[in-house]
């Protein structure tokens, strides 16, 4: 066993071009001096090469799902716009039946989730193809409770998407905007229950702050100074003056976010049989269905299975017993263990989860986040001489990133920085290789080359790959992809490769030498 050390650098992507770079703006010398310590390479961390659509950016959660998976898995979103295409939803085992029950009991259909083109979380696409099912199957009465974004997307883009989303349920000849709720309320998923309990409020019981037209939980918004993540809950009112969406007993709630982490808390609240967060008050007999599993318990009925993404490397350490570390704060805890995983939730005993708590802060004035703390519970792992492997998250690129501010995206870059010589250097002392990767592109490109804009969004752009280790020399190949990681910890390691490992080694060659990555 060669033990070693794999981080992962949230939303760290390659561009050579100065402006709106904060790796290129901020202070990092170690970074800087890393190809001096060993080889680099650039690894292809969006579209086809991570099983999205060409030209769709990345995400956290499919970077670690590749990564860990060591293959490409078809993601959600790809699979159900192929299904919309081809009438297979309109024919849904699940759906159609319950559509049947909705038509005939009079009830509502409600469709729940975020209102933009990200393709992190959802796709505004999939609210039309779902009206389009709705029309077709007679359903009368559809309610549309959208959540605004900001984050996924440029801030200030919710009226485009929403006068989109109005558009689209005009030409289906079906829906009303029944609710408006920025996503920082709607997708929390930091125990922020008060959020949740706001947001479930709005859209559940027609409770909350009331608007005569959806545009104007924007326009209140905007003259409050807030973004889009952070418009608060609104009711939209017929001309009675009375919530148009109200949820009622036998209206079928459905979300269509195809990625569940986000949408835990608040499809818990609507659907949990004994929910205790807050008081949710009486509930209406509602059916709730999910676009893709979420994963809850008791789980709640989905669209789509989640393609199968096991038989990675946390089941190959599994088996051959490796003693494993993850590490990462409560933003980004999920992916490397969850995600990582395989989308899989029961415990393993040769894992070991060490959970960072976030700070509840405005990240634009603490852009360090628990960085720190990260590093020094790595630190402390790398002392165990029974881990084979310890896996961390540094999620202040990615997390700051989606602030838009640079200033604050610099100082989170330098916190980065100052991080991983603090954990590389304590894994060369104890004798470990260290390989760092991003999962994605953010930070690189803070501002919109076409608008001028501050870009708060995911890039499509490569992610670094480096590698180092005591009396390691080793060449990369250039032409890579986050399906390539796997593989080739696993060479590093001295593991044989699990047979559904199609990624391919990076390694060219490897020799031993007496080179030293701290000299």
């Amino acid at each position: 066993m060669n033990p070693g050390l794999l981080i992962i650098v949230d939303g760290w992507g390659h561009r050579d071009g100065t402006e709106g770079n904060a790796f290129r703006l901020a202070a990092t010398p170690f970074i800087d001096d890393f190809p001096k310590r060993g080889p680099w390479t650039l690894l292809q961390a969006s579209g086809e090469a991570v099983g999205l659509p060409g030209g769709v950016v990345g995400n956290s959660e499919i970077g670690h799902l590749t990564i860990g998976a060591g293959r490409v898995i078809e993601y959600e979103s790809t699979r159900i716009q192929r299904a919309g295409e081809s009438g297979e939803l309109r024919s849904h085992p699940l759906l159609r039946p319950s559509l049947e029950r909705v038509r005939r009991r009079g009830g509502a259909l409600h469709l729940i989730g975020l209102c933009s083109d990200g393709m992190v979380h959802a796709d505004i696409s999939h609210f039309r193809l779902l009206l389009e099912v709705a029309r077709d199957s007679s359903i009368e009465r559809v309610f549309l409770h959208p959540f605004t974004d900001g984050r996924d997307v440029p801030d200030g883009s919710a009226g485009k998407y929403l006068a989109e989303l109005e558009a689209m349920a005009a030409r289906s000849g079906r829906g009303r905007v029944a609710s408006v709720v920025g996503r920082s309320y709607a997708m929390d998923r930091s125990g922020a229950w008060d959020r949740t309990q706001s947001a479930f409020a709005a859209i559940v019981r027609g409770e909350g702050p009331r608007v005569g037209r959806p545009s104007e939980a924007l326009e209140a918004g905007r003259n409050a100074g807030l973004r889009d993540e952070l418009i608060p809950p609104a009711v939209v009112t017929g001309d009675d003056g009375r919530p148009l969406g109200r949820m009622s007993p036998g209206d079928l709630a459905l979300f269509v976010n195809f990625r569940g982490d986000r949408m835990r808390q608040l499809v818990e609240a609507v659907a949990h049989p004994d929910f205790s967060r807050f008081d949710r008050g009486p509930l209406p007999g509602l059916e709730v269905q999910t676009l893709t599993e979420y994963f809850l318990d008791p789980p709640v009925p989905a669209l789509f299975a989640q393609a199968d993404s096991s038989d990675g490397l946390a089941d190959l350490l599994e088996s051959r017993g490796v003693h494993n570390v993850r590490i990462a704060e409560s933003e980004k805890f999920q992916h490397v263990t969850f995600f990582f995983n395989g989308r899989d939730n029961r415990s393993r005993l040769t894992e070991e989860d060490v959970h960072v708590p976030s700070r509840k802060v405005d990240y634009r004035l603490a852009p360090e986040m628990s960085g720190v703390a990260v590093a020094e519970q790595t630190i402390r792992a790398l002392g165990a001489a029974d881990a084979g492997l310890v896996l961390v998250n540094l999620a202040n690129p990615d997390v700051v990133g989606h602030t838009g501010d640079l200033d604050a995206v610099c100082r989170a870059v330098e916190t980065a920085d100052a991080c991983l010589r603090r954990m590389c250097e304590a894994a060369w002392q104890a004798g470990r290789w260290t390989a760092i990767v991003g999962d994605h592109g953010n930070a690189e490109e803070m501002v919109d080359a076409a608008t001028g804009k501050p870009n708060v969004g995911h890039t499509a752009n490569p992610v670094p790959f480096l590698l180092a280790g005591p009396g390691l020399d080793v060449r990369l190949r250039p032409d890579g992809s986050l399906a390539d990681v796997a593989p080739t910890v696993s060479d590093l390691l001295g593991l044989d490769r699990s047979p559904r490992m199609e990624g391919e080694g990076l390694i060219r060659r490897s020799v031993l030498v007496s080179r030293d990555p701290q000299a």
